[in-house]
Parts: structure tokens; sequence; C-alpha cells
């Protein structure tokens, strides 16, 4: 358990923390948006770079999944569609 003296000094920090915030959004709006922008970007680079490996891990299953009889003939048949759409790779 947290004593009373952690706890004062954990508010300290936490109103420091939101004071910096606070300050630093209102006086360099420019700053704030070069940032955001810069993070919007990173996280919108990260979710196509992981939706593709996650496609690519399942294409890469899906293949081997061929070798297996009750699942293989469908599987096949997803694969061939694929082939004949133009899908590279497969």
């Amino acid at each position: 358990m947290e004593s009373p003296k952690e706890i004062k000094e954990l508010a300290k920090s936490i109103d420091r923390l939101v004071y910096t915030v606070a300050n630093f959004a209102s006086n360099k709006p420019k700053k704030a948006f070069y940032i955001s922008l810069i993070k919007g970007i990173a996280f919108g680079f990260g979710s196509v770079l992981g939706a593709t490996l996650l496609v690519a891990i399942f294409i890469y299953l899906l293949a081997k999944i061929q070798l297996v009889p009750v699942l293989g003939d469908f599987v096949k048949d997803i694969l061939e569609y694929m082939k004949a759409a133009g899908v590279k790779g497969i």
C-alpha cells in the first residue's frame, strides 16, 4: 500500500505533466501540428505494414493447408481463384 507521501508525489507529477502538455499545445500550435502529423503518418504506415504481413502469413498458411485432405480441395480452389485474379506470389 502506498504511503500518503508517495501519493502526494504522484499527484504533483501528474499536475506537472498536465501543465506541460497544456502549455505545449497552446504555446506552440505549429509544433503540435507537425508532431501530430508525423504521429499520424507513422500510425498509418504501421497499420499498412501490419496488415500486409498478416495477409502474407495467411496466404502462406493457406498454401501449406493444401496438404490436408479435408481442407485441401477448398484451399486449392481458393488458390486457383487467386491465381486467376492475378495475385502474385502464389
